[in-house]
């Protein structure tokens, strides 16, 4: 009975220098962590640090498929600078990337300064981060505009050029330069009970101390 095909073997690999050449690089690159799709476990949102599931089979080589083993923990990504941080209360169940580092950063995650190789390991998610991403099932409202919202849309900061507009249900609120007076004292309305106005208004016998002043001036 003929051997069958390794499915890490694509067809005509062997046969002759370039597809025996193409068949080592293949090989080598089964080694190489890049990039793969994830999904949460569980999330230290204190200490930025996550345990995932990867989302990826491998195919052996007697055709089963066995699931791609993942690092005990690896850090989100939280962008921010200037002192300031964007973060994100990341559930179980919620997709993502893991993506892989050129070296080992184990000892840098310890100190984050510069430090040298842990370990001799190259391209490993075990050196990865967790970069977040919804994917599907979220509805965009404001589609012209760069959005911070929930996943159906009720509730969302959206902002485009000249305008920022906050929604919460039903409730719309729309900011534009040309609704906002900036640096200018804004005039109170005037009110009135009967003949007396705010305004104008007077009171007679004003004394000090405790004494109780007078009726107001018409």
């Amino acid at each position: 009975m003929p051997n069958q095909p390794s499915p890490s073997r694509k067809p005509g690999q062997g046969e002759d220098l370039t597809g025996a050449m193409d068949l080592v690089l293949r090989k080598f690159l089964l080694n190489v962590d890049d990039m793969l799709p994830a999904r949460i476990v569980s999330y230290d949102r204190a200490a930025n640090r996550a345990q995932i599931e990867i989302l990826y089979k491998v195919t052996m080589t007697n055709g089963s498929l066995n699931p791609l083993m993942a690092p005990a923990e690896v850090p989100a990504l939280t962008i921010g600078g200037g002192g300031m941080c964007l973060t994100f209360p990341i559930s179980p169940g919620d997709l993502g990337w893991i993506k892989a580092s050129d070296r080992d950063m184990s000892l840098f995650l310890q100190s984050y300064e510069a430090e040298p190789g842990n370990t001799a390991r190259l391209h490993c998610f075990e050196d990865g981060v967790f970069i977040p991403d919804v994917m599907k099932g979220f509805v965009v409202k404001d589609g012209d505009a760069a959005t911070l919202q929930t996943l159906d849309g009720t509730t969302s900061v959206a902002i485009k050029p000249g305008s920022i507009k906050l929604t919460v249900g039903s409730a719309v609120v729309s900011i534009t330069e040309s609704s906002v007076v900036s640096n200018k004292v804004i005039e109170a309305p005037d009110f009135k009970a009967g003949d007396i106005t705010l305004k104008t208004h007077r009171q007679s016998g004003v004394q000090s101390g405790s004494d109780t002043s007078g009726g107001p001036v018409v």
